[in-house]
């Protein structure tokens, strides 16, 4: 780990070995994107000169870098790609300690229960369900394949109807999931809650690169760029989907000859604020996708200890920022793409 230098002492930093001593030497302790990064600037006569990192360590530092007028080299990221948890919490602490304030978003609560419980406390579920983000596609499914409404969630908005399904004489859990991870995930509760235990999600995303509309992508890991997931995993970079999940998936699309490709998506909030920047810095940092719930449901997944994973079919493009294209919105790709959910959930194994 880099030393901590501070103003008129011995500077620790890789610049000058120790060998030195900093006239005006300042350390800063930044949250880039969810992580704290100790940043050190060393002031002269031209400005302010970026002298080292310390942190967690990820290929997001090579941003901050460039940010600051300097690029980070292969050596420093080395160096920032060892640390673990318990650094990450030292350095949220004393950033803290150095500023007063911490996000709200990074406070993660360990504690298992909450206030108030989601569900009635009764299992009356299917054990295997598939939340869609199919717009009226889940109820027109179960209304002209004989499905049952068995429950609802109610929210301040809608009411959304849980269906149970007779597919290939077992039965399935429908949801319809809306747009948006707090919102996605306080129904995925409360179907978990009901005694779900297995779920595929499947809806669209917009694409970051070359890729045609109508093909099908599976999530292998989300990168966090929302704010529901924190409240159920402690922060980090991105969260990894259950494999179980993952090859049900791929079982399902190999036995109907359909090709797909495994994916890193981009999960975000901010639908209106992917900005040419932004996207190309995802695009850097292996993002191939993007849409608004997966590493949400994801982390509630895991920390709610059920199988959960997520079949994409491509939508808008955002391959060329600068030339955004709607296209069709993969319209004609909803259909079997429920199909598909339907068939990958039969499938799915205890993990």
């Amino acid at each position: 780990m880099v030393g901590f230098g501070h103003k008129k002492s011995r500077c620790f930093t890789p610049n000058c070995g120790g060998k030195a001593t900093c006239s005006r030497f300042s350390k800063y302790l930044l949250l880039e994107f969810g992580l704290p990064v100790g940043v050190f600037l060393r002031r002269d006569l031209s400005g302010f000169q970026l002298v080292s990192l310390c942190g967690p360590g990820l290929e997001h530092l090579g941003r901050l870098g460039r940010l600051l007028g300097r690029r980070v080299d292969r050596k420093t990221r080395a160096i920032l790609s060892g640390h673990d948890a318990e650094l990450v919490l030292q350095l949220q602490k004393e950033a803290q300690e150095v500023s007063g304030v911490l996000y709200p978003v990074l406070e993660y609560d360990t504690a298992s229960k909450a206030v108030f419980q989601p569900g009635n406390g009764k299992k009356c579920f299917p054990a295997k369900a598939v939340f869609a983000f199919l717009g009226d596609e889940v109820e027109n499914y179960a209304h002209t394949h004989d499905g049952i409404q068995i429950d609802e969630f109610e929210s301040a908005t809608r009411r959304y109807p849980i269906y149970e399904c007779l597919y290939n004489q077992e039965k399935i859990c429908l949801c319809p999931a809306p747009v948006g991870s707090a919102a996605a995930v306080q129904v995925l509760e409360y179907l978990i809650a009901g005694g779900v235990t297995k779920i595929i999600s499947v809806g669209s995303c917009g694409v970051l690169e070359d890729i045609p509309e109508n093909r099908f992508l599976i999530p292998v890991s989300a990168l966090r760029d929302e704010g529901t997931s924190y409240h159920y995993l402690p922060p980090s970079r991105e969260v990894e989907i259950s494999k179980a999940g993952i090859n049900a998936i791929e079982s399902a699309l190999s036995q109907k000859n359909i090709p797909y490709w495994e994916v890193k998506t981009w999960t975000t909030d901010g639908f209106y604020r992917e900005t040419v920047e932004m996207v190309q810095y995802r695009k850097e940092e292996g993002c191939q996708v993007v849409e608004m719930e997966c590493s949400a449901l994801a982390a509630c997944a895991k920390f709610r200890k059920v199988t959960w994973a997520m079949l994409l079919f491509s939508a808008d493009t955002l391959a060329d920022p600068h030339k955004y294209q709607e296209r069709e919105w993969g319209k004609t790709s909803i259909s079997i793409a429920l199909e598909l959910a339907l068939d990958a959930v039969l499938s799915v194994v205890e993990e």
